[in-house]
Order: structure tokens, then sequence, then C-alpha cells
């Protein structure tokens, strides 16, 4: 328990540290109102936060594995729960409103009960940017850390199947970890910040695009649209990070350290590639036939928004350069991308592309079994094998994410959403894609389809159950909650 609080506590110290970017933000657009309230916020989450550390300073802080479980799921609850609160009073809106733009931003889902962005203190926009990005910080630590060691979903280690169950027995070597992952962070998203400034993006604008897009988010800085905002050249940027985002930790490692022999086995970013490759042809072409134009100039753009839209809804991101790009394909072409969703051990959500792809290579080799009941062979997706285990384990999650999105599905159905809009809500959200769902889809409806601000309360609070199941696996919260399994033990 003491190793719960005292990680709990230090999680608080940082995120108060990190939220003082915000409140300088606030004077300086000279958001004096809206900086006094964050400031005050900002200083009781650090004061209670080092008081707690203080008070618990020395002891031992060794967690175990099922700590390392409860310290996830209670860091996902708690910290939306407390932030909401400043939000409330920031924006002046219920407390169901503000805990569903929390947990939209710490997931990284990017949906948002904000109609008009640009009338909103730049200062909370700034908050939210920055807790977006956090929480895909989080979600690297919680995937490799406490997820992957277990087997959660048939999550699997790239490089040792020790490496997170080491890290949670040795504090040192997981603040180590996270500290590293902090410095690789911040020098990408200020890579990408300084390549927008370059290309002419205004420094606000830029500051919340390059966190948007390292953590495959959907927050926007205002309510131009991406293309006008970012211009060809700067969608293309963004498409590039979001697409770092949207890769695995351990496959940047290996193209850095440049192993070769890991690179030419690790299938998944390459098929990632092709995918985004081909994506994007569809929407260049599809914008470019709709645009009319026969221009050396709109091939480029069409090229460049094709890029751009496809990174985003591979990368679950959700974002569109303008409205009604995703409607230009067919619907369910789009869902079940971002079904599929990005590489395991990133920031993106959905079933991930490993999962997928030991399914169907498991599917057939069952298949052969029917033909040659006699074969003998492994079944593997690259080179990774699919044991008995693991494929179980993929099978349970991809079955109970089905079951959650079609029951979330029927219930936001029962809210007063028709069937299409409330299997897209149920799908963006659960993808961490959130900003995907949206009215352009209602074209040829009958019925329009509501903004998130318009949606009732019950709604909203159906879909931060879904944005959480997504965003932590769905089996380690039903294992946690599983009374009559801890009963037994």
């Amino acid at each position: 328990m003491i190793a719960i609080v005292f990680y709990l506590a230090s999680m608080g110290a940082f995120l108060s540290v990190s939220m003082i970017i915000p409140v300088l933000i606030a004077f300086g657009f000279q958001e004096f109102e809206a900086g006094i309230k964050l400031f005050t916020h900002v200083a009781a989450w650090g004061f209670l936060s080092v008081g707690i550390l203080l008070a618990i300073i020395g002891r031992n802080r060794a967690l175990s594995r099922l700590g390392a479980f409860y310290l996830c799921l209670i860091t996902w609850i708690l910290f939306p729960t407390v932030i909401a609160i400043a939000i409330m009073d920031l924006l002046s809106v219920s407390y169901v409103e503000a805990l569903f733009e929390v947990f939209s931003a710490f997931t990284t889902n990017g949906a948002s009960i904000i109609g008009n962005p640009d009338v909103v203190p730049k200062s909370v926009i700034s908050f939210l940017a920055l807790l977006q990005w956090l929480g895909g910080l989080a979600t690297l630590i919680t995937v490799s850390v406490v997820l992957a060691p277990s087997g959660i979903g048939g999550l699997r280690e790239e490089m040792h199947n020790t490496f997170g169950k080491s890290l949670v027995a040795y504090p040192m070597r997981l603040h180590e970890f996270c500290l590293r992952l902090l410095q690789i962070s911040i020098t990408l998203t200020a890579f990408c910040f300084s390549i927008l400034l370059l290309l002419g993006v205004s420094p606000f604008d830029g500051f919340i695009l390059s966190m948007t897009a390292l953590s495959t988010g959907g927050i926007l800085p205002g309510k131009e649209n991406i293309d006008t905002t970012l211009g060809f050249d700067g969608m293309v940027v963004v498409a590039i990070f979001m697409l770092i985002g949207a890769t695995s930790i351990y496959w940047h490692r290996m193209l850095i350290l440049w192993r070769s022999e890991y690179l030419l086995a690790h299938r998944e970013s390459y098929y990632f590639f092709a995918i985004w490759v081909m994506v994007a042809m569809a929407f260049s072409s599809v914008i470019y036939t709709a645009s009319g134009s026969s221009s050396s100039s709109s091939h480029v753009y069409a090229l460049s928004e094709g890029l751009f839209n496809s990174a985003s809804l591979i990368s679950t991101s959700g974002l569109q350069s303008r409205p009604g790009i995703f409607p230009l394909l067919p619907s369910i072409l789009v869902l079940t991308l971002l079904f599929f969703g990005g590489c395991g051990f990133s920031t993106s959500g959905g079933i991930k592309l490993y999962r997928i792809g030991g399914m169907f290579s498991q599917s057939l080799h069952e298949l052969n079994c029917l033909i040659f009941p006699n074969i003998v062979g492994s079944a593997q997706f690259g080179s990774q094998v699919f044991d008995l285990k693991l494929m179980k384990a993929m099978w349970s999650f991809f079955a109970s994410a089905v079951i959650v999105i079609f029951v979330g599905a029927g219930l936001l159905a029962v809210c007063d959403l028709n069937f299409q809009a409330a299997l897209t809500a149920s799908i963006a959200n659960f993808t961490t894609a959130g900003p995907a769902y949206g009215p352009d889809w209602s074209v040829s409806s009958t019925q329009g389809w509501p903004e998130y601000f318009e949606m009732s309360g019950t709604a909203q609070i159906i879909l931060i159950v879904l944005m959480l199941a997504g965003r932590l696996e769905l089996i380690a919260i039903l294992a946690l909650l599983n009374i009559s399994y801890w009963q037994r033990r």
C-alpha cells in the first residue's frame, strides 16, 4: 500500500510541475482570471502530493505485481476525477461534462464537449493538450511495465519477457526507464514543434499540434481547419510524427541502435506503413476527384491531405484535415481501420496489428490442419511465434472488445442516438479516436448525429467507460474487478 501511495504522490507532484506551463501561457496571453484559477488548483495538487511524499519518505517503495495492477487502475481513474474539478471551474460546465473532457484528454481520445475552441482560454486548451501528452506517456509506461509482463490480451514484450517485472521489483530501474522515456518524448515533441515553426505555423498552434501528433490524440488549438492551420507541408510533418507515435517504442529502439536482424523480423511496423500508403492513395484519389481541379498544385495538396488523413485514421488520432474527409471513404472501411488500430507498445488505440496478424496466422494454420490433419508446424507472424496460451489471450481480448463495443452502442442507442451513430461513437471512443465521430457522417441519415456536447450526461458517462476500457486493454480491468477470483486467492 505504501508503494502505491508513493507512486501516486510522485505522479501528482510531476503533474503539478508540468502544469506550470499552461499557467505561464495564461499570463502570457493576459488570461489573468483563468491563470489564477489554474494556478490555485495546480498549487493545491502540488502541496498535497509533496506533503504525502514527505510523510512516507524512506519507506519501502517496491511494488508487487498485484500492486502494479491496482496502481495502474487507480491512476487512470483518480487523476481525471480530481482534474475534472479544475476544468469544471475554468469552463463553467457540469462535473460530468468536465469529467468527459478530462478523461478524453488523458486517454488521448480527443473527443470534446467544447463547441467552439476559439472562445475558450488558450491556457485551458494548452492544459488539456499537455494532459493528453502526459496520457500518451502514461500509456507507454502502463503497457511496458504492467500489462505486457503479465501477457494481458496477448501482449508480449519485444526484447525480454522479464523486463517489466524487473522494473516493478526495483524502483530505481523503474525511475530510470520513466525518465528515459520522458526525455525521448520531450525531444521528439520539441523537434516537431521546431519544424512547424520553421514552416510558418504560429507558436501556440505548433505547441498544441506537436503534442497532439506524438500522443496520437485529437485536441486542436482552435476551430480553424487543420489544412488551413498547417498548410500542405505542415500536414505531412504532423502525419510523420503521428506515425512515430503509433509505432512500437521497441521498434524505435531497434532503428536507433540499428539492430538489422531484429528490424527485418519486426513485420508489424512494415505492414503498418504499407496500410498507411494504401489508405493515403485512396484518400488522395477521392479528395482530388471531389475537388474537380486538374492543376498540379491540387495534385500536391490532395496528396498531402491523403497522407495526413491516412496517418490520422490508422494511428487512431481521428482528426480530419477538414470536415467531411472520412465520409469520402466507405464507413465500414473507416470503422474497420479504427478497430484494427496501430502497433503494439504505442500510444494508438484499437486491437493492434500484431493481434490481427496473430489471429490471421493462427486461422490459416487451423485451416491447413483441416486439409492436412497430421501437419506439424508453428503458427507465426513474422518472427513472433504464437503458442496456444498467447492465442487464447488474443482471442479473449478480441471477443471482449467486440462485446463491449456492441453493448456500448446499444446503450448509446437508448440515449437517443440512431444505431449507426451509436456504433460509430462506440468504436471511435473505444479505440481512442473520438474526433472520428461527428455529424459529417449523417448526410445520408434521416436523423442527425448530435455533437458530443449535445449528448446527455448518461451518454457521456457511457463514452467515458468505453475510453477507459479501450486504453487499459479491457482484460486488465475485468481481471481486477473479478471479485470471485480475488476471494479464492
